[in-house]
């Protein structure tokens, strides 16, 4: 057997062995999703919740979030009778979504879910609420581009044609305007106004207080965990909200959206 012979079999079996190794080999968030997704289409939610729970850690220490785990992992929960955890990551999955469509299908689980754990004046109906989520990070981003071309093409349309199509440069400069302005509120609701978070605690219900002391005298109401809330204010200890009652909740038992 020559040199060139035995060089050439060696290469061969090193590129086989390299395929058989990178196709018997898994990433450890692709086992973990497929897993979940199985779990989850055959009804066994206590093995989807673990999966897609361990999922979301591990993607997010590696810089990686999922609106679609979020959202399973929460009706996980729910179907485990969890409904803090519920609402909270089909919440959060809106802050991930990339199409307005999708964010109002998870609008409307949350609004169902609400009225389902005894919510009737909820916030999921309400227009401010829908609004900061449809305008999410990743759709006032998408805007704010279509916005920059829409500019571009009005200069280039004014240098190229500065006696015509004054139409079209009118319009595409009033859809730049439009859009910078509506990113604009919507960052400034979300960032100042709009601050949600979800009532959990190891009780069916969490109280609201009407002084940040939080005296028992001083109870407002209760409400079932899953509540959905909008905060005002933040202390070490305690959070002012003023949806769907004005009031202060201790820390433990909010969790808030980012």
């Amino acid at each position: 057997m020559t040199y060139p012979f035995r060089l050439t079999l060696a290469l061969l079996f090193a590129v086989s062995s390299g395929v058989v190794c990178g196709a018997t080999s898994t990433d450890p968030l692709t086992e973990l999703w497929e897993k979940g997704v199985h779990s989850f289409s055959e009804g066994k939610f206590e093995e989807a919740r673990s999966a897609f729970s361990e999922w979301n850690t591990q993607a997010k220490a590696a810089g990686i979030e999922s609106a679609e785990a979020h959202y399973d992992l929460g009706i996980s929960h729910w179907q485990l009778k969890e409904p803090g955890p519920a609402v909270f990551h089909i919440l959060k999955s809106t802050r991930l979504r990339l199409s307005p469509f999708r964010i109002w299908t998870d609008l409307q689980t949350l609004s169902d879910l609400q009225k389902k754990i005894g919510v009737k004046e909820n916030l999921a109906d309400e227009w401010f609420f829908r609004i900061s989520l449809l305008l999410n990070t990743s759709v006032c981003f998408f805007l704010l581009l279509v916005a920059f071309w829409s500019l571009c093409a009005s200069i280039l349309i004014v240098w190229v044609k500065p006696k015509e199509w004054v139409g079209t440069r009118r319009s595409l400069l009033t859809l730049s305007v439009a859009l910078g302005i509506l990113v604009g509120v919507a960052y400034f609701n979300t960032r100042y106004y709009c601050r949600f978070a979800v009532l959990i605690g190891p009780n069916e219900t969490v109280s609201v207080y009407r002084s940040p002391e939080i005296k028992k005298e001083d109870l407002l109401s209760d409400f079932p965990a899953g509540t959905i809330v909008n905060i005002l204010h933040e202390s070490d200890t305690n959070k002012n909200i003023d949806a769907p009652i004005a009031g202060w909740i201790p820390n433990e038992n909010l969790q808030v959206v980012d």
